[in-house]
């Protein structure tokens, strides 16, 4: 049942505003679940402000770090990213080009390089790519660098 809560609080999160929103992010904190927390956390704080959106993207970029399975922490960074700023920023992108490496999943690779390659040297895009570009046969059409 857990998997079901950070999908609904995200498709909720565009709708919500002051007590609604406020109840919707007490029950993305509540969540037992790193990722599933940082999911939840992710689709909410666009809608937040000033300290209380700062608290909600250090809760998730740390919950996102402690993650261990290095996909799903790939994937909850990669939903992170767009939203941080300074530091945080430049230790989730650390994190996902590290993962471009190990990774065992060519569509969790090919998403860690979606959110990082623009921020990757000419030299760095073009190593990376070609690495990918044997795999992407293989990954289903949906998969292919087009999600956003």
């Amino acid at each position: 049942m857990w998997e079901s809560r950070p999908e609904a609080l995200a498709a909720l999160a565009p709708q919500l505003s002051g007590e609604p929103l406020q109840r919707a992010l007490d029950a993305a904190l509540a969540l037992q679940n790193e990722w599933a927390r940082t999911r939840a956390l992710a689709a909410l704080t666009p809608q937040l402000e000033g300290e209380t959106k700062a608290r909600a993207l250090k809760q998730a970029l740390k919950d996102a770090l402690a993650i261990e399975h290095e996909g799903s922490r790939t994937e909850a960074l990669a939903a992170l990213v767009p939203q941080l700023e300074g530091e945080a920023k430049a230790t989730a992108l650390e994190q996902m080009r590290n993962a471009t490496l190990v990774l065992d999943r060519d569509w969790t690779r090919a998403r860690a390089l979606e959110v990082t390659l623009p921020r990757r040297s000419e030299h760095d895009r073009l190593k990376a790519l070609a690495a990918l570009a044997p795999h992407l046969e293989r990954m289903p059409k949906q998969s292919r660098l087009s999600r956003r």
